[in-house]
């Protein structure tokens, strides 16, 4: 009699005695295979095989076969324990006993391990410096240029290889037109983020396109991509300027305007509207003074540096009312932020300055009897 036995433990069917051995994914199935082979040439009974579970000095947790035997000469059997992927380089260890029909027991290990695969790419994509993964993004004017930038990281435990940044260039469904951004040989684990960069002109109207990426882990696991949107929206400058003036808070564009008395306090108020796209500069506020014909009495009311676009500014001037009808104009002028293009509106306003003068005068029997005694009239006259 010679007895002996090997055993041969693999990952997921590979033979995996080195480091770091197969890459999987961390969470999945993982199935150890305990292939016992009689090496002698006696019948083997008694048969037990017992997985340390990745822990070589805790007994405990073992996994432990039930009696594989017999097992005749030069024959094999094969037996799985299952388990889940966790993160990281893992190993365990295989042992197998067993009891001939004559001689004394045997026995034999092996060695088996894997690396736990945490698969995190992830890309960022920024228009003009803009995180804008949602319409309507920033606002270029069409034709100035526009910059895309590709913030690439991985904060997986694995390092990804061939990594290729591509841009739909606005069309998802049109695959013919999409732009290789970079390529990037290597991007390891926690490591520093990769950037790339795709230039254009901005076209007008909104915009919106796609950044994906995508890698290649360790071992036979599968390609992994990531993807994020951009978005920005192209105007076509069209600066505009709007004035409202108002007579004591009320507009009254039309004759007669406001009834006012003469001779009382009136707050003129020109409110300034920027309802145009782009941001005004220079803004200046001018009132003709109620003589529409003539210039050399205009004074500037009030200025204003910079004026956003949809934003308002507004100012005030006291005067005394006249008496009669009053009209004057209130006007704006104004610069594109480059001073390229300027607008201008202007808008009138209208008061009547009101002389209240009542009098009354009481006659005694049609005559005026302001002092005393009056009129002498008889008792029982009729008086009116």
């Amino acid at each position: 009699a010679a007895p002996g036995i090997a055993l041969k433990k693999l990952t997921n069917g590979q033979d995996a005695t080195g480091d770091p051995g197969p890459y999987l994914l961390v969470g999945d199935t993982v199935t150890w295979t305990f292939v016992i082979t009689n090496t002698g040439n006696v019948t083997l009974t008694n048969i037990i095989a017992t997985d340390d579970n990745g822990t070589f000095d805790f007994e405990d947790d073992d996994l432990v076969t039930p009696d594989l035997g017999p097992l005749a000469a030069q024959a094999s059997t094969t037996y799985e324990f299952p388990g889940i992927v966790q993160a990281g380089s893992y190993t365990n260890e295989g042992s197998v006993r067993a009891e001939p029909i004559v001689g004394n027991a045997v026995s034999a290990k092996s060695t088996s391990g894997y690396f736990g695969a945490i698969i995190s790419l992830d890309i960022r994509k920024y228009t003009n410096g803009h995180d804008a993964p949602s319409a309507p993004g920033p606002t270029i004017e069409a034709g100035e240029p526009v910059t895309w930038t590709y913030v690439i990281s991985n904060s997986g435990n694995v390092s990804l290889r061939d990594l290729v940044i591509e841009d739909d260039s606005g069309t998802p469904d049109e695959p013919a037109d999409d732009v290789q951004v970079c390529v990037l040989e290597l991007l390891q684990p926690g490591g520093p983020l990769a950037t790339c960069t795709l230039r254009d002109t901005a076209t007008t109207g909104q915009y919106g396109n796609r950044g994906t990426v995508t890698g290649s882990p360790p071992g036979q696991l599968a390609d992994v991509s990531a993807f994020n949107d951009s978005h920005y929206f192209g105007f076509v400058p069209e600066p505009a300027i709007r004035i409202e003036t108002l007579v004591n808070g009320k507009n009254a564009d039309s004759e007669p305007g406001l009834f006012v008395r003469s001779g009382q306090a009136i707050t003129w108020t020109y409110a300034v509207f920027n309802v145009g796209n782009v941001p005004l500069s220079a803004i200046q506020v001018v009132d003709d003074g109620g003589t529409p014909g003539e210039p050399s009495d205009d004074f500037e009311v009030c200025s204003f540096a910079l004026l956003e676009a949809f934003e308002s500014e507004f100012c005030q001037l006291t005067s005394t009312a006249l008496e009669g009808a009053y009209a004057n104009v209130g006007a704006v002028v104004a610069k594109s932020e480059d001073g390229s293009l300027n607008v201008d509106d202007q808008d009138s306003a209208h008061y009547f300055g009101v002389t209240i003068d009542l009098t009354m005068e009481k006659l005694t029997n049609g005559v005026d009897a302001d002092e005393p005694p009056g009129i002498s009239l008889e008792p029982g006259d009729t008086v009116s």
